[in-house]
């Protein structure tokens, strides 16, 4: 089922001349340009078959998924959500950041009440059991998140998600080299912003009103709240004061829901220790800051929540000299963001200790 959503090129006498080509094959739509929920919510409408899938226009699956995943289907008929991996072509080439949740070799079925962080937020990735698309659309009010929305409200009747393996299927995903995708045009636009966290997120969030959000739920608004978090250029010149704390403000009460664990998950690239910090700093209303020493290790944590290990991070150098016969030293933690009470030692070739004259902060 191929649906012109008001194509401008020669979309239409190519899509025609295949119609015809492939009578018993192909179903062509064409309508006047309305967004991409219309066309798809327009396309389920013609739909037959017993699973559904939405292929964007200028992407690709890999030659063997759609028997596989057919397949797992048939052999799973408790599942009604079939998810793959999702690799960029193109301008982009590498792995979508959500692939960790997918086996190499192994086709599962996971329980999302326990496996929170296997998220789906991909509608193009995904394959649906047509039964349990009965009454479901694509949100046309949304133009940000309503991929993640509509898998969500097929998945929260059972909490569970097949995936296939790496090896088992594939989707392509073009990273256009103009970069004219919605995503990539989403800061300049307003509905991006305020619009989209109380349409989606917060939709999200009043589903459990009278319950604790699940974890799954909460990943999912973290996953895309972490993207949000530093302010652009193009958010400040976008959005005027008055959107900018409204906005801000829809940020501040998503996190203050978040479960602890949720906001430390690893899977969570972009939210570092500064943001871990200031995210629980939020939650709990203050800064609870510590360094404590357990099993030979320097830890930090915040607010109670073990951020990381102090070996793990990294000293930024921000000068050296000597001066009078003095070394002068000036070291940075990038991670922290509040001033600590050290004392720093200086190791030379692992042997000799050099300890300062001065009473230093790193800062």
């Amino acid at each position: 089922i191929i649906v012109n959503d008001g194509s401008t090129d020669d979309s239409d006498f190519i899509l025609t001349k295949f119609q015809k080509l492939y009578p018993n094959n192909i179903k062509y739509i064409y309508k006047e340009n309305e967004g991409v929920s219309i066309a798809r919510n327009t396309g389920l409408k013609y739909t037959k078959g017993k699973y559904i899938n939405f292929i964007d226009s200028d992407d690709k699956w890999g030659l063997t998924t759609l028997e596989n995943v057919f397949n797992f289907f048939e052999d799973n008929p408790t599942i009604d959500v079939i998810s793959t991996r999702l690799s960029f072509f193109d301008s982009m080439v590498g792995e979508h950041p959500l692939n960790y949740k997918y086996d190499k070799k192994e086709n599962k079925i996971v329980d999302l009440n326990y496996n929170y962080d296997h998220i789906q937020m991909n509608a193009s990735s995904a394959f649906f059991r047509a039964s349990a698309l009965k009454g479901l659309t694509f949100d046309t009010i949304l133009k940000y998140g309503e991929d993640a929305k509509f898998v969500y409200n097929v998945l929260k009747k059972t909490f569970k998600i097949g995936l296939m393996s790496y090896t088992q299927g594939c989707y392509w995903y073009r990273k256009r080299k103009d970069e004219s995708s919605a995503i990539d045009t989403a800061l300049t636009k307003e509905n991006y912003y305020s619009h989209t966290l109380e349409n989606f997120h917060n939709y999200l969030v009043k589903d459990y009103e009278k319950n604790k959000v699940p974890k799954y739920v909460q990943m999912m608004i973290l996953y895309d709240l972490q993207y949000r978090l530093k302010y652009q250029t193009t958010t400040l010149s976008t959005l005027n004061k008055s959107q900018i704390g409204n906005y801000t403000k829809h940020i501040i009460n998503l996190l203050k829901i978040m479960d602890d664990d949720v906001i430390s998950n690893p899977n969570l690239k972009h939210i570092n220790a500064v943001y871990q910090i200031a995210i629980l700093s939020v939650k709990y209303e203050g800064f609870n800051f510590n360094i404590s020493k357990e099993n030979g290790n320097y830890k930090i944590f915040s607010n109670s929540v073990f951020i990381k290990n102090i070996t793990d991070m990294y000293l930024k150098t921000e000068y050296i000299y000597e001066k009078n016969g003095v070394l002068k030293c000036g070291y940075s933690l990038p991670n922290i963001n509040m001033n600590i009470d050290v004392i720093p030692v200086l190791a030379i070739n692992k042997k000799e200790i050099v300890q300062p004259s001065n009473e230093t902060i790193i800062t």
